[in-house]
């Protein structure tokens, strides 16, 4: 295949890489608003202007960047059918969503996530990931420790708990989680100690982060993390010792008690949620075309008992 030569190609997927996940963490709008703004699906279009042209900025510099390694880019899209098949379906239930400019966004921001990494690994190795990351997330802990400690906006009005630079503590929280994740792969990829002294003083600081917001939403996601993470850690170990059907009895049996924990701590807070994950099930199987996409599937008379899905089945995988 043709290759198009890109003048300094590597520097702008660099770029694009940069802002995207700097503004994925660090607020574009006004960091301590006195309330939460809740706002109809019909305004969402209009607003965070500044959001928008960083989103359109990353996605335009990427495209240059990807046309030099298009070939490479398509070969390794092309390993991912199931990623392939996800995205088109989510792109064709924009078509039956009530506000398909508001779904097309959703999906768009998801598209732009895998775009731009599989061009990044087209230029560059995890390696380089991990250290573009570090120059965001660690300011990043920095700072919102700060603010909570001693600004009094970075406290949620209407709970109390930390909320940092983020509009709402859900928001920190699941900010949170994301920190908690990058710092684990850091502190697994560091190879000298005093780096990994560091990656795991800011993991810590992360989980501190994410228990300050008292999101239990978030707690449930950093629980279900750091039992994914025991397992893999102890994988060899035990299975090696108890054979397969002991240890996929004892990993379904961790996680159902885990499960009735959670619900029985969390209740009611989590109980519209197991609603939502139940007609989610019931709906994939009896009636497909009722859509996945912002405000196509909940927001229906039939389901009316039911919370909506805000951002559809986004919403549904982050909760």
């Amino acid at each position: 295949m043709y290759k198009i030569r890109i003048p300094y190609s590597e520097l702008l997927i660099r770029m694009a890489f940069f802002l995207f996940f700097f503004f994925t963490f660090f607020p574009t709008d006004d960091p301590f608003p006195e309330k939460r703004q809740e706002i109809g699906a019909e305004n969402i279009v209009e607003t965070n202007i500044n959001n928008q042209i960083i989103k359109i900025s990353v996605f335009i510099l990427t495209v240059f960047a990807s046309l030099g390694k298009m070939d490479k880019i398509l070969d390794m899209i092309k390993k991912e059918k199931y990623l392939i098949l996800f995205l088109l379906w989510s792109l064709i239930s924009i078509f039956w969503s009530e506000f398909p400019l508001i779904a097309f966004k959703r999906w768009f921001q998801i598209f732009l996530i895998y775009f731009l990494l599989v061009t990044f690994l087209n230029y560059f190795d995890e390696r380089e990931i991990i250290k573009l990351l570090k120059f965001i997330v660690y300011p990043y802990i920095i700072i919102t420790l700060f603010t909570v400690l001693f600004i009094s906006g970075a406290s949620d009005p209407d709970f109390g708990t930390w909320r940092g630079m983020a509009g709402h503590k859900n928001n920190l929280g699941q900010i949170g989680v994301s920190l908690t994740i990058v710092n684990l792969a850091i502190f697994k990829n560091e190879k000298e100690n005093i780096h990994r002294y560091i990656a795991l003083l800011f993991l810590l600081l992360s989980i501190i982060i994410t228990l300050g917001t008292f999101s239990s939403t978030s707690y449930t996601a950093l629980f279900v993390l750091f039992f994914l993470s025991i397992v893999y850690i102890t994988n060899k170990k035990i299975y090696n010792t108890v054979g397969i059907r002991n240890f996929t009895f004892i990993t379904l049996l961790i996680t159902g008690l885990a499960i009735f924990i959670i619900v029985f701590v969390f209740e009611p807070q989590i109980t519209n949620f197991i609603q939502i994950f139940l007609v989610k099930a019931k709906l994939f199987t009896t009636e497909v075309n009722c859509g996945l996409q912002c405000f196509g599937t909940f927001h229906s008379i039939q389901y009316s008992d039911v919370v909506f899905s805000h951002s559809g089945h986004w919403k549904i995988l982050n909760y």
